[in-house]
């Protein structure tokens, strides 16, 4: 068994460049959705705990407080899946998608036990606990195993009951006079306590032949001492050893329990007691409830619902929580706009969620269903840039506004009122991809259309109007998703997955209404090979005006954009492919010192200016993301920050990447400076590509360093690698580009 304590989770990442003194990622954040409750409970201090594919929060009914445990500050997993409270013992034990168990102990400290997910089952999900005197029994897809509470070890797992097979997954458990009856995929099963479990002989097991004709049981309860199991969309209540049919329901069942002799049961829309539906008006779906007993207050039920929260339903009163989180955990675009504000989309198809805004402190969800101007809920691309918001959404167009009015105040662009046009047999189903702002306030998009009439490239003005141009060589092939704005204008628009034929490039010269001067052309792979594939992720402009280009095999690189406006043929493609391999990239983003985030299926890359050298790499294995795959990052020049999407919410780190600010104002900082107490000084204020020089109040050289961010560190020591003495030390910077220098004092006291 591993157990082990956690007090705080702190990630630094830290590899030194040619460029600056340090690259570094530190500061992780973790912004997981927390609305999508699927299962609660209450401790000894009357508060509600509540876990979701996102971490658990604890709520205080009583006092209002909140607080959030995640990967980061908590859990080894924030897809928690089970949470239960032992009031006797003050602890709360949840159970993960992984198999892990994490136990919140009387000294509010976390113990990990891994057990279960060391033994690499097929399936370690952990579905239920149940405590009963100094055990836990724990129930998942391995099947069932024992708890001892007082040694926090496992003494026990059951892998098999009679005659159902090895390892049969375990929903639910119910302990009733002396017996452990099993809800799991195939059945219920029972034994009596006293005998040794592990044993197979020891369980009886009811499936179709005793009545359960839906064999999967999810829930079952006691009520009376009678035993009723719940499948999917049935209530069936033992009797004489045989399960007789006692509620069949035309909506989908969530959970059983008892309540004052009573059955008490509800679907995704009501609450039952007994024979009683009770009205509840709840705001979503319910995913199932929980009864709280208080000795001194009445009981009261906790639902927990899809995308919702919360609801505490006590005298007749619903009271309803939202914990301040984004609506889902899967983002797969993402732009972070001149303020620091992160927006967000989710995707289209069954898990789409709208789009989200994140402004430091407060998350805003969009939906359709709360925002009927939005048409949808498909918005998968998205961009933020001078004050505006364009949202592109899977067949309604896309909707634009201004980020500082009210979102109903903007204008949703389709074929009824733009250039855009849908597919050629559904001409109204508009499919608008990624989007960029060029340096008129004009927002060029790709539309798709797959084999259809129409345009591949739309523009829309700041007034409103728009222009449509075709794919002058193939004007059916509409087969495009991506874009980027080269310093010369010139779009270049990329293929969509599966349908993508090439890269096209266009420039309409200035002049949209005439399309006569217009450049443009369609590369394929075949005919530049460093243009690996002619489906593109994602294609970004980096600070010197070089393309780059994402696919499922890696970067290319096109090195002198302009040749397609003169010659072509002096084009010069480049891939990354000695350097990062045959990866395939999601997003590519570039930061203030013209670094290159690279977001694949398996990690981040970070590569320098020219893509010559490998910076960083940035996993799970190395840092609080919860998995390799990273679908999208979103940039703050303005303070440094770096946010990396993955299927299991968003993420947040902090950078020394900061862009640079327009005139030397240098600050140092902390001052005085210990190097045995504080790791590094903070040298910030620095005007693009600085030159810093350390010297002794007498001139004397101490340690260089070069940057092109607006702050930087030093680490106290010389350039021998040796910390200097106490004293006084001049930092001299002095910018590489305009020669504009400014001076600074830093204080060095070393107390040991």
């Amino acid at each position: 068994m591993k157990l082990f304590f956690i007090f705080s989770a702190c990630f630094i990442l830290t590899l030194t460049t040619a460029i600056s003194t340090d690259f570094r990622v530190d500061n992780w954040k973790s912004h997981t959705s927390l609305l999508d409750v699927i299962t609660v409970a209450v401790d000894h201090k009357d508060r509600i705990w509540a876990g979701s594919s996102g971490g658990a929060f604890v709520y205080g009914k009583n006092d209002g407080s909140y607080k959030k445990f995640d990967n980061i500050n908590a859990f080894l997993s924030s897809q928690i899946t089970v949470i239960k409270a032992n009031k006797d013992r003050e602890i709360i034990m949840l159970g993960t998608y992984e198999g892990n168990i994490e136990i919140f102990n009387p000294e509010e400290k976390w113990i990990h036990i891994t057990d279960i997910y060391n033994q690499q089952f097929s399936n370690s999900i952990i579905y239920d606990i149940q405590f009963l005197g100094d055990k836990a029994y724990i129930a998942g897809g391995f099947g069932l195993a024992v708890f001892d509470l007082n040694n926090n070890v496992f003494i026990e797992t059951i892998k098999r009951y009679g005659d159902f097979p090895n390892l049969t997954p375990t929903n639910k458990i119910l302990i009733e006079n002396n017996t452990i009856w099993l809800a799991t995929d195939v059945g219920v099963a029972k034994a009596r306590l006293d005998d040794q479990l592990a044993n197979p002989a020891v369980w009886t097991n009811y499936d179709q032949q005793d009545g359960l004709y839906d064999k999967k049981i999810l829930n079952l309860t006691s009520v009376n001492n009678t035993i009723y199991a719940m499948s999917e969309k049935t209530v069936k209540m033992f009797k004489e050893d045989f399960f007789e049919e006692f509620i069949e329901s035309p909506d989908q069942l969530t959970c059983i329990n008892e309540f004052e002799n009573n059955l008490v049961l509800t679907n995704q829309f009501n609450l039952r007691i007994g024979t009683n539906i009770i009205d509840i008006q709840h705001p979503a779906l319910i995913r199932g409830f929980e009864i709280a007993h208080n000795s001194t207050a009445e009981p009261y039920f906790i639902f927990y619902y899809r995308d919702a929260g919360i609801g505490i339903f006590q005298n007749d009163t619903l009271i309803h929580y939202k914990p301040n989180s984004p609506i889902t955990n899967s983002f797969r675009s993402m732009s972070v706009d001149e303020d620091g504000d992160l927006w967000i989309s989710t995707t289209f198809g069954g898990a789409s969620r709208g789009f989200a805004s994140y402004d430091g402190e407060n998350w805003n969800n969009y939906t359709s269903p709360i925002y009927p101007v939005l048409k949808t809920n498909e918005y998968h691309k998205i961009t933020a840039k001078n004050g505006k918001v364009y949202a592109s959404n899977y067949g309604a167009g896309i909707y634009i506004f201004n980020k500082n009015d009210t979102i109903t105040n903007g204008k949703l662009y389709d074929r009824s009122n733009s250039a855009l046009n849908g597919l050629a047999d559904a001409p109204d189903f508009v499919i608008v991809g990624e989007t960029e702002v060029d340096n008129k306030g004009w927002v060029w998009m790709a539309c798709l259309g797959t084999v259809s009439p129409g345009p591949s490239l739309v523009a829309i003005t700041p007034d409103g109007d728009s222009y449509g141009f075709i794919n002058k060589q193939s004007p059916n092939s509409r087969q495009f998703m991506t874009i980027g704005i080269d310093f010369y204008g010139t779009k270049w628009v990329g293929g969509t997955p599966v349908h993508g034929l090439g890269l096209m490039y266009y420039n309409e010269n200035g002049t949209p209404d005439d399309l006569t001067d217009d450049v443009s052309e369609m590369l394929t792979s075949s005919q530049i090979p460093n243009l690996l594939e002619n489906v593109h992720n994602c294609i970004t402009v980096d600070r010197l005006g070089t393309v780059w280009i994402g696919t499922a095999k890696g970067v290319s690189v096109i090195i002198n954009p302009s040749a397609v406006l003169n010659n072509r043929s002096n084009l010069i493609v480049r891939s990354l492919s000695r350097l990062l391999g045959e990866i395939n990239v999601n997003d590519i983003v570039v930061d203030a010192q013209n670094n290159k985030w690279i977001a694949t299926s398996d990690g981040v890359w970070v590569v320098d200016s020219d893509g010559a050298e490998v910076l960083a790499f940035i996993n799970s294995s190395n840092s609080p993301l919860p998995t390799n795959e990273v679908f999208a990052l979103g940039y703050d020049g303005k303070f440094g920050k770096m946010f990396f999407s993955t299927r299991f919410g968003v993420y947040e780190a902090t950078t020394l990447s900061v862009i640079p600010a327009d005139k030397y104002e240098i600050v140092c900082y902390p001052q005085p400076y210990d190097p045995n107490v504080d790791s590094e000084m903070v040298i910030d204020g620095l005007v693009e590509y600085s030159e810093l020089k350390i010297l002794t109040t007498d001139g004397s050289f101490v340690r260089s360093i070069v940057t092109g961010s607006k702050k930087t560190v030093w680490d106290g020591k010389d350039e021998n690698g040796n910390f200097v003495n106490s004293g006084i030390f001049l930092v001299v910077a002095t910018s590489l580009t305009t020669k504009e220098t400014a001076v600074q004092k830093i204080a060095v006291v070393r107390k040991n």
